[in-house]
């Protein structure tokens, strides 16, 4: 296409919105992030938006990767078998499986930052292990 068509069309889109009936849910989908939503609401958005766009399962995949928390992200990929994952589905029973031991982890920091839990025992306040 010329650079004069190009303007002419990107004039049209400006002035009448999309020509384009699919690009709008793409858009959209691109631009769902899960920010500060716990992991079900993000699923819920996402999955709202990913089947109204014709898009493969890997593109699927990758969108909603894309989307995530990085610090959820990179619990899945450590914790799980996130790079195995071959579908939607998978990846985000396994968003879930991440979010849980965050959740779990988060429990366990007030405990590990209590100075008395630290503390390392000497050897008389070890329990008395005679046999």
């Amino acid at each position: 296409m010329t650079p004069s068509g190009q303007a002419f069309i990107a004039h049209l889109k400006e002035s009448f919105g999309c020509l384009d009936p699919s690009e709008a849910p793409r858009k959209a989908l691109h631009a769902c992030k899960q920010r500060d939503q716990d992991i079900q609401q993000y699923n819920l958005v996402f999955n709202s938006l990913v089947y109204a766009v014709d898009l493969t399962e890997n593109e699927r995949c990758d969108i909603y990767e894309e989307g995530l928390d990085v610090l959820l992200l990179t619990t899945a990929i450590k914790h799980t078998g996130w790079r195995e994952a071959k579908t939607l589905k998978d990846k985000q029973d396994l968003a879930r499986s991440a979010a849980y031991i965050q959740h779990k982890l988060a429990q366990l920091e007030p405990e590990t930052q209590n100075p008395e839990l630290q503390k390392d025992q000497t050897p008389e306040e070890l329990p008395n292990q005679s046999i």
